[in-house]
């Protein structure tokens, strides 16, 4: 409750601080604080807008990047404030939107992990494309704009013998319906844009049967990791 409560006055102040920033900055277009503290808004503006627009690059490095910017024009309106005859009133409402900001990162953006718990043998959704001619591999990415899914995807594709029975899919975020949900301690894609989290919550590959068993899966910290199409392999001939 408070948690929600904290973070809807600080949606709510944010247009407002950049409605006075601005208008600060029309009276004195020379000044440097009133600058900063227009940007040291738009900053957390465009990290909600982020959210809302689904899309999941990183998080971490956006979050970073977000934190940085806030604190840089911070500290600028603070110098430059006292260099001229403006004082700290920019400075003021720019801390303000950084204080927001660090709390809400810092304290309130944290979502514990629960990392999915399958285990080999697991039988997995009929929605889940089967192969009647052989095992299946399931590599979830971020999409085809992420150069380091669509590199990890040629990597597999020219790796993979065409002799070999084994058929690989590739799932992005468009896809963002599939049933992963149904497994237990999972976080789907459509509930992680929410959280402003890199981290991956689901598999970044999974390898199961004919009849839609799980063989093995890998399970890592961020989607763009993924071991060699080899160490699946391994365990088809082991199998």
């Amino acid at each position: 409750m408070l948690r929600t409560l904290f973070i809807s006055l600080f949606q709510i102040y944010l247009p407002i601080g950049l409605i006075i920033s601005i208008v600060g900055f029309s009276q004195n277009s020379e000044a440097v604080a009133w600058w900063s503290s227009m940007f040291a808004h738009l900053f957390p503006i465009s990290w909600f807008l982020f959210l809302r627009s689904g899309k999941l690059t990183n998080h971490s490095f956006a979050s970073l990047l977000i934190t940085i910017g806030t604190g840089i024009c911070t500290l600028i309106a603070l110098a430059d404030g006292k260099m001229t005859d403006l004082g700290l009133t920019p400075f003021f409402w720019s801390s303000i939107s950084l204080f927001f900001w660090l709390v809400y990162h810092l304290l309130l953006n944290k979502v514990p992990k629960n990392p999915v718990q399958l285990k080999v043998g697991d039988q997995l959704d009929e929605r889940f494309p089967k192969n009647p001619n052989g095992p299946s591999l399931i590599c979830f990415q971020q999409g085809k704009w992420s150069p380091f899914c669509a590199f990890q995807e040629n990597s597999y594709l020219q790796d993979l013998d065409t002799e070999q029975s084994l058929k690989i899919h590739f799932i992005s975020d468009p896809q963002a319906n599939f049933p992963i949900g149904k497994w237990k301690g999972s976080v789907p894609f459509l509930r992680r844009k929410n959280h402003g989290s890199s981290d991956s919550w689901i598999p970044s590959c999974l390898l199961y049967d004919e009849n839609g068993r799980i063989i093995t899966f890998y399970q890592a910290k961020d989607l763009r990791n993924r071991p060699q199409l080899s160490y699946f392999l391994r365990f088809l001939e082991e199998k």
